[in-house]
């Protein structure tokens, strides 16, 4: 059994790229301590992965898998996210594509990750936007942009749901187009937080999940 996980790092790289913030080497770091194979860190800010990033990942046993960096666009600037895979766990990655649209670049992410078992993932990260406004968009638009061949055996990322709330209609139908229900998972302590886990799966075939944060656990 693997474990995937996702954090905002609110602006790891910042608007120019610079050295990484103690506050996401920290992320990491807990994360290597936890049983996480696979963590996607969003809201990074970042055009390219900078090298204290990887030094820093390097040195809690991780390596960077992929990135999805922010698009010049100062509309944008929040965005970008970057996947690190426990190198003692992980055999190998591959981005079978890449977003193209400038609303998706650095929100959506895809990845194949192949573990040393030889089981393989295909695995979704999102950084949905904080805009409510802008979220119907960006579901409907990432739904549509997604590859036949590409089905997402998990999800991971910062969907900006509210946990305390109904499940929207833009995000139910999103899941309801790759065959997931919904089931919430409570949990006691993740990464030092209270919160819950966003989990869900299909019926038939292998198992599916989104696992990701709500609104509510989005801060350390």
């Amino acid at each position: 059994m693997y474990s995937f996980a996702a954090a905002n790092s609110r602006g790891s790289g910042g608007y120019n790229n610079q050295a990484l913030l103690p506050r996401t080497s920290s992320l990491i770091q807990i994360a290597s301590k936890r049983p996480i194979d696979v963590l996607a860190l969003t809201e990074t800010h970042h055009f390219s992965v900078h090298k204290d990033l990887s030094t820093a990942a390097e040195k809690s046993g991780y390596s960077v898998a992929a990135h999805s960096p922010r698009p010049t666009s100062r509309r944008n600037s929040y965005a970008g996210i970057i996947l690190l895979c426990r190198d003692t766990t992980v055999a190998s990655t591959t981005q079978p594509f890449t977003f193209t649209h400038d609303a998706l670049r650095g929100r959506a992410l895809a990845v194949t990750v192949v573990f040393k078992d030889n089981s393989s993932w295909n695995i979704l990260c999102i950084y949905a936007p904080a805009t409510r406004s802008m979220r119907p968009a960006f579901f409907k638009l990432l739904t549509s942009s997604l590859p036949d061949d590409f089905t997402p055996d998990i999800c991971i990322g910062d969907f900006n749901v509210n946990a305390s709330k109904p499940t929207p209609k833009y995000f139910a139908k999103f899941c309801h187009s790759m065959d997931l229900y919904d089931s919430w998972k409570p949990i006691d302590i993740f990464f030092g937080w209270n919160g819950l886990y966003l989990t869900y799966s299909s019926v038939t075939g292998s198992v599916r999940s989104i696992w990701g944060e709500s609104e509510q656990a989005t801060s350390l």
